[in-house]
């Protein structure tokens, strides 16, 4: 396997690298400091079978450009916990894989498989963070369990169906509606 590691820590490439050496069968690691420099990299040598990029610090805009100057490479994207829900999108930009850096190895071992096979794998952190973006650009911030109640809302249900779906009462339902409400300044 041809592995492309883009990460500006030279001691999380490291790390990525000794991963990637443990747990795969590798024929070559390369090392990019910045998606810039990655990007001449893929227009000057072949393709990897996987590009491993930490998204941190970055837009969007990247991956969509990583993924098109190595249109047949599994990508692979690393994120902090409290920056997923605004990396998950990168699946819709032609991510394969999205997790976050409290992945176990196992799941970071699953990630690479799948972006190999160009199937999707998103592990949200197992560790929410206090608050989850729900619309990174207009900045809204909902707690964890008011992004799970605002889901349900959005597939239809009723507060009586999430609280038994969430375990909880029904008023406490409506106190997150409410909460909910405020925060997207719905009247």
């Amino acid at each position: 396997m041809k592995v492309l590691i883009v990460d500006e820590y030279w001691a999380q490439r490291m790390g990525l690298a000794q991963v990637f050496q443990d747990q795969f069968d590798v024929e070559s690691i390369t090392e990019a400091e910045t998606p810039q420099e990655a990007l001449r990299i893929l227009g000057s040598s072949p393709a990897p079978d996987v590009l491993v990029a930490d998204l941190n610090g970055h837009e969007l805009s990247v991956v969509d450009l990583l993924a098109n100057a190595a249109p047949s490479s599994g990508l692979v994207l690393l994120t902090h916990p409290e920056d997923f829900g605004k990396h998950e999108r990168a699946i819709d930009k032609g991510a394969h894989s999205v997790l976050s850096y409290c992945a176990t190895p196992d799941e970071f071992q699953k990630a690479v498989k799948v972006a190999l096979d160009r199937e999707i794998f998103l592990r949200r952190p197992r560790k929410a963070p206090e608050t989850a973006v729900v619309d990174s650009q207009d900045n809204v911030r909902l707690t964890p369990r008011q992004t799970q109640v605002l889901k349900l809302l959005a597939e239809g249900k009723s507060n009586s169906d999430i609280a038994a779906d969430l375990g909880m009462s029904p008023n406490t339902v409506r106190i997150h509606v409410s909460s909910i409400f405020r925060a997207l300044n719905v009247d």
